[in-house]
């Protein structure tokens, strides 16, 4: 099911199959900022990647003692997440572990995701709990697509990544399989907020 929200500046729509943002519209110009989700290119717009990012060696892993297979980005991007908490301008949905992530990942948990639209920013805040396991091991990240530029006046090099604090982003080299080789990186940037978009920056 999908939910919309919207303030004076945005529009946003997101479903509970993944929480998953699939439009964020500019009221001012109608404009789409969200990559449409074409499945000859690329079928999704902005998923959620839990409990880990990337590609498992061997697309499985072993937890508490026992294997488990896994694809890639973990797997919250593809099962229904429950919407607890809505305003015009917010809404929140929660993943539990429940019987079918408990063949996936052998923990409890909660995952909850936030939007919150405050001006023109979609504010979209996860969070995870740890009901009851000793330790609870996971990684967490952000997938989304832009439809860049978001008019004809203009291009891909007048958009820039904004960081809230001073950060050093880091790119490390992958492998032909995929997986990270965990030995050859090189920074984007040092001690900046602001990193901008170029056709070659991930090159």
């Amino acid at each position: 099911m999908q939910y919309t929200i919207e303030n004076e500046y945005l529009r946003l729509t997101v479903d509970t199959h993944g929480a998953e943002a699939v439009s964020v519209v500019n009221k001012a110009t109608g404009a789409e900022m969200l990559w449409c989700g074409d499945p000859a290119v690329w079928g999704r717009h902005a998923p959620i990647l839990f409990p880990y990012t990337g590609k498992l060696t061997g697309g499985k892993m072993i937890a508490k003692g026992k294997e488990y297979a896994g694809g890639q980005h973990g797997f919250a991007r593809d099962v229904e997440h429950t919407l607890v908490g809505k305003t015009e301008t917010s809404l929140t949905l929660v993943l539990q572990a429940n019987e079918e992530t408990r063949t996936k990942w052998p923990y409890e948990f909660e995952l909850r995701s936030t939007f919150e639209l405050v001006e023109k920013t979609v504010r979209h805040t996860l969070a995870v709990y740890n009901p009851s396991e000793p330790e609870l091991r996971f990684g967490i990240g952000y997938h989304p697509a832009f439809a860049i530029p978001f008019d004809d006046a203009h291009t891909p090099a007048d958009y820039e990544f904004r960081f809230d604090e001073l950060e050093s982003p880091l790119c490390v080299s992958c492998l032909p399989n995929g997986l990270l080789n965990g030995t050859d990186y090189h920074y984007l940037a040092r001690n900046t907020r602001t990193v901008p978009l170029t056709d070659d920056l991930f090159d």
